[in-house]
């Protein structure tokens, strides 16, 4: 198949297709996609099931939504999840988009499944099932780093795309996606949902955050931090307490349970608590403290970019996530950044100091973490939702303070003169 693949990449480019030439297979119009994007983004008022099937989960989500949800029973049988695979779950008022990705992480045994939108619909199968539909794009091309040299441009954008869009699947690494650059414009072989990745690089890159990113990003973890809580209890379970949480914060908060499970955490295990006026993360990092030993490391993490936490264990199957970070001088000198350096060696120190100082472990090739300049004052970085969170407070973004919209980075200038 890739050899098959691969030929057919090099004779499309050979023969010198345009873009008007090229006709994307299995791609919604346009219209259509935008569409469903908005149903992905209402809000669902409430989820409240316990141990019900997931098809009927997600049936209920279709009427709640309005979207047209089809769910690959064939394939996910073959995997091991039935249409009647019990899930629960309490959710108010997320989004769609967020609820989905929810039902996936929730139902998930010993496969990754996901979502995607396909012939004008929101498609759910395993992750091997969705990554194997590979759609041809042509777009034009995008630069991270507007000072280098046409070539090296180009190939800084290659590069960054393969390492933070599903990096798992590009030809360099053995996959079947490819991509390469002609004439300022990208021929693209990739599902799907890596063709939106690539968009939404792009608008980062290009635009920084949104406030809606930003809200995203940080919101429900901050609003747990902001939240102050006063308890005294004894002998109530970790599965129990939870909820209550999530119900006083306001703030949707799961719990993985099978990966719990499968890492030995407690979470029917009785818990005891006395504490006065503490943030709502600093009471789950002392709950996560009882239910957990050495060899079982609980957190706190999201999905649906932020929107939704969730509380999980092990070395779990966490989604990774794209941000972007302007760089303030004041972060910079934060950073330790020698005013005689040369502006490229000042935005390396910076990431380095970002690297040494959240998750350490984690960034690098084969890891979770990327971080990339995007010319000299703006970073694209590829973390887990809880990461990125750790890395927006370290430049900035106080706990209940949303940081400004973007603006489009500056030319190439030094950071601190």
């Amino acid at each position: 198949m890739k050899w098959v693949l691969a030929a057919l990449f090099s004779l499309w480019l050979a023969a010198g297709y345009s873009p008007a030439q090229t006709k994307p297979a299995a791609r919604p119009a346009p219209q259509i996609e935008a569409q469903i994007m908005r149903l992905l983004d209402q809000k669902v008022a409430k989820l409240d099931f316990r141990n019900v099937p997931v098809g009927d989960v997600l049936d209920f989500l279709h009427e709640a939504s309005g979207l047209n949800i089809q769910a690959e029973w064939n394939e996910l049988s073959a995997a091991g999840i039935e249409k009647t695979h019990p899930i629960s779950l309490e959710l108010k008022t997320v989004s769609a988009r967020a609820a989905l990705e929810a039902i996936c992480r929730l139902t998930g045994a010993q496969v990754r499944i996901g979502w995607d939108v396909r012939d004008g619909a929101v498609v759910i199968s395993t992750r091997e099932k969705l990554v194997s539909k590979m759609v041809v794009r042509v777009r034009d091309a995008f630069e991270m780093d507007p000072g280098a040299d046409r070539a090296e441009r180009f190939q800084k954008t290659l590069a960054t795309i393969q390492e933070t869009v599903e990096p798992e699947l590009w030809n360099t690494v053995g996959g079947t996606s490819q991509i390469t650059e002609r004439n300022g414009k990208f021929y693209i072989i990739a599902p799907p949902l890596a063709h939106r990745q690539i968009d939404r690089l792009e608008g980062l890159v290009k635009r920084g955050m949104t406030p809606q990113d930003w809200a995203r990003l940080l919101g429900a973890r901050q609003k747990l931090r902001n939240k102050k809580f006063t308890l005294n209890f004894d002998g109530k379970t970790f599965r129990e307490i939870v909820p209550m949480i999530s119900a006083v914060a306001e703030v949707p908060i799961l719990i993985d349970q099978r990966a719990m499970e499968v890492a030995g955490a407690k979470i029917d295990g009785k818990v005891a608590l006395k504490v006065t006026d503490v943030s709502g993360v600093k009471v789950l990092e002392l709950l996560f403290d009882q239910i957990s030993d050495d060899t079982t490391k609980v957190s706190l993490d999201a999905i649906a970019d932020g929107e939704v936490l969730i509380i999980t264990a092990g070395d779990s199957d966490m989604q990774r996530n794209l941000a972007a970070f302007d760089i303030t001088p004041q972060f910079a000198r934060k950073a330790g950044v020698r005013p005689g350096d040369a502006p490229a060696e000042q935005t390396e120190a910076i990431i380095d100091f970002i690297r040494q100082t959240i998750a350490p472990d984690t960034w690098g090739p084969g890891n979770v973490g990327i971080i990339k300049p995007a010319g000299l004052r703006r970073l694209i970085c590829a973390q887990t939702p809880g990461n990125l969170v750790a890395v927006a407070e370290l430049m900035g973004a106080a706990p209940g303070l949303l940081p400004k919209p973007s603006r489009p980075a500056p030319a190439r200038t030094a950071l601190v003169p």
